[in-house]
């Protein structure tokens, strides 16, 4: 088992997730065990373990709900996308950015439970595609769309609102979604931090990575309150409430009523960092007798050091903390046993 450091991208299937590696604050319970799985979104820095989390709540939910992507944990974005100037303007809009989203949801939930709609919906050839169906396929599908025609998002808005949205009000089955990694779909956009234009992008708004996210969280909000059958999980990168002042009031509001904000305080790291320890092999381990009783006296060989900065002796992983990045020391105690 690996342990101190670990991408959760990697793990692929259920049996590869070892629960022991998790470690359960106030704000992970919450997310993970609060009723009618009321918590939606994990706001998060990058690197603080959105990933895993999203792949706990799933675990959780694969006997009991229609869990989709059904052959992968979670939803993944691949790939990149070449914006127009007409439709950067189009995307430069949270309301419509969700609309894409629900439209890219609806339609992978259809297609999961083969429902069908009516054969004049604009909609009807796009589910009758058997190269679609997954929530990545149909967004990468949209977008492709309504780059090519910015005409063809107004059409797709109508039949929404006037056959997705009724149809998705009619479903009594247990659905849930797991959509992961939208940041990194769009973060070819921030290396560039003017507007512009670029060969390899096209026309160049870095507002796309906050607007295309915050989008994914209003049409998770839209969706699980449209009918409590469907339940939709994602994890989103704290920058987006910050960055967003134009729909401050409504994240506040509405997105932050189903969302956790992962946060480790010192404890919990240390709480953590132990946790790891008492994983380690034995032959990585200094002084056995202290393993239960003191982790990390036990793996370092010591609990105190003598700052040398200051002259006095302290506890050991508060000099770590206060003195290295833990992640990155994480990642050499890794490299090194």
């Amino acid at each position: 088992m690996k342990v101190w450091w670990f991408d959760a991208a990697d793990i692929r299937t259920l049996d590869l997730f070892h629960d022991d590696l998790l470690y359960e604050n106030k704000q992970i319970k919450d997310f993970l065990y609060a009723e009618k799985d009321l918590l939606s979104l994990i706001f998060a820095p990058k690197g603080c373990g959105k990933t895993f989390l999203l792949i706990a709540k799933r675990k959780l939910l694969e006997d009991k709900l229609n869990c989709l992507p059904r052959h992968h944990l979670r939803e993944v974005l691949v790939g990149s996308m070449n914006f127009s100037r007409e439709t950067i303007k189009l995307l430069d809009n949270v309301w419509n950015w969700s609309v894409v989203w629900q439209i890219s949801i609806i339609l992978s939930i259809f297609k999961s439970i083969s429902y069908t709609v009516d054969s004049e919906s604009i909609f009807y050839d796009i589910l009758e595609n058997k190269g679609l169906s997954t929530i990545r396929d149909f967004f990468n599908y949209i977008l492709i769309k309504i780059n090519i025609e910015r005409k063809a998002f107004f059409g797709m808005q109508r039949d929404y609102n006037l056959i997705l949205i009724p149809g998705l009000s009619n479903i009594t089955s247990g659905i849930a979604f797991f959509i992961d990694n939208v940041d990194e779909y769009f973060s070819q956009y921030l290396k560039i931090e003017e507007r512009g234009y670029s060969a390899s992008l096209g026309e160049i708004e870095p507002m796309i990575w906050i607007r295309s996210q915050a989008g994914l969280a209003d049409a998770i909000y839209q969706l699980t309150n449209l009918n409590h059958h469907i339940k939709g999980f994602a994890s989103i990168r704290i920058e987006v409430l910050s960055a967003l002042k134009d729909v401050k009031a409504r994240l506040n509001s509405q997105y932050l009523s189903k969302a956790v904000l992962l946060q480790y305080t010192e404890n919990d790291l240390k709480n953590i960092f132990c946790k790891y320890i008492t994983k380690e092999a034995e032959e990585n381990i200094a002084i056995h007798d202290y393993l239960k009783t003191n982790p990390i006296k036990s793996f370092l060989g010591l609990s105190k050091i003598n700052n040398l900065h200051c002259n006095i002796e302290e506890d050991i992983f508060k000099y770590i903390y206060d003195s290295v990045d833990l992640l990155s020391f994480q990642k050499n105690c890794y490299n090194m046993v």
